[in-house]
């Protein structure tokens, strides 16, 4: 779950009084459920170190009082703070870890859940076969035990390994099944979800119309439920989809519109995200200024949380909007540009122009 700021607050707080009463009382059970959650917590707003040391002291408790299904959970959790930080290997180990715990217990609910992600996990890895044995075994689990919602999960997965592998009519077979699923149960962010998805694959087969058409349905339900940060991604996306048609400044105008909801609800990492992105279209347009204006808040939002690989996408950007400065420049009119620039903002010259 991604938490804006004043979720993330509301949550934390809740979490660490109900640790402390845990505490209090000599709850060892209460306690590590307390300490997992404030790991999901910390991690749903992009503090992954912190949320890994919650994680690992819930674990050390759940050993202790052979709270084996606390255990299992606790793995997952650790999991997924090392598909966060890219490190899949290790989430793959803690993810197996798990499935064979809930195996053991016959908690088919959990183990159709690790299966599920173990299948996220393999696929980026690029390995698809491993994924799709993951993926159908999770659906077949969730099929048996009457869970719409884990069978269309997993049937999506299923989509997105046919969809990195150009798979077109299985693809889409695989979206449409689990769009049904989510539709036929009520799960409106489960379909919201599965439509994004959808849409992201038509545009990466650069079918824009339907991408188009996905992604409005999808922006439709999101609203309806509620949902700002999935709102904020797939107004992005859409964005991205305007970008590649070339159609620059409805791009610049729906981005504008993803980078006032994340702003207003509080999600750093994804104001930083929309900023990159404005700034890629500026530097297209060769307006090349303004674009560095918008990197380098990006590059600040994406220091100030510690993610290494949005300020390396970030730099990268930058370096290329300064080599168009100097490339329609004289040396002259470059460093005239670059001192108006860091005049009229709060980034130093040698931050903003560092040559």
């Amino acid at each position: 779950m991604l938490y804006s700021q004043g979720e993330y607050l509301k949550a934390l707080a809740q979490h660490e009084q109900h640790l402390a009463l845990t505490r209090e009382t000599q709850d060892k059970w209460g306690e590590r459920q307390a300490l997992a959650n404030l790991g999901r917590v910390q991690l749903g707003f992009g503090k992954p170190d912190v949320a890994l040391d919650y994680h690992q002291e819930s674990l050390a408790l759940a050993r202790a009082i052979e709270d084996n299904l606390g255990e299992g959970q606790t793995l997952g959790y650790i999991g997924d703070v090392y598909v966060f930080l890219g490190q899949l290997g290790k989430a793959i180990e803690q993810y197996e870890q798990s499935l064979a715990i809930f195996r053991q217990a016959g908690d088919r609910y959990n183990e159709a859940e690790a299966l599920s992600k173990l299948g996220d996990t393999q696929r980026q890895l690029n390995d698809y076969e491993a994924a799709i044995e993951s993926y159908q075994q999770s659906e077949r689990i969730a099929e048996t035990i009457e869970s719409a919602k884990g069978q269309a999960k997993a049937l999506s997965g299923l989509a997105e390994v046919y969809a990195d592998q150009f798979w077109y009519e299985e693809a889409i077979a695989s979206y449409n099944a689990s769009l049904a699923l989510s539709q036929q149960s009520g799960d409106l962010e489960g379909a919201g979800d599965t439509l994004n998805r959808m849409g992201q694959f038509y545009s990466i087969m650069s079918q824009y119309p339907p991408a188009l058409e996905a992604y409005a349905q999808s922006l439709e339900i999101r609203r309806q439920v509620g949902d700002r940060a999935g709102e904020a991604i797939t107004l992005n996306n859409i964005a991205s989809v305007y970008s590649r048609q070339n159609r620059y400044a409805e791009a610049l105008t729906t981005y504008q519109q993803a980078l006032a909801i994340f702003r207003e609800a509080g999600y750093p990492t994804g104001e930083g995200h929309t900023l990159q992105n404005i700034g890629v279209i500026l530097a297209k347009q060769q307006h090349y200024i303004q674009s560095l204006l918008s990197l380098h808040q990006a590059y600040a939002l994406f220091t100030a949380l510690a993610l290494s690989s949005g300020t390396d996408s970030v730099r990268s950007w930058i370096d290329a909007a300064l080599a168009g400065i100097r490339d329609n420049n004289s040396p002259t009119e470059y460093q005239q540009q670059c001192l108006t620039t860091a005049q009229a903002t709060n980034i130093p010259l040698a931050d903003l122009c560092p040559d």
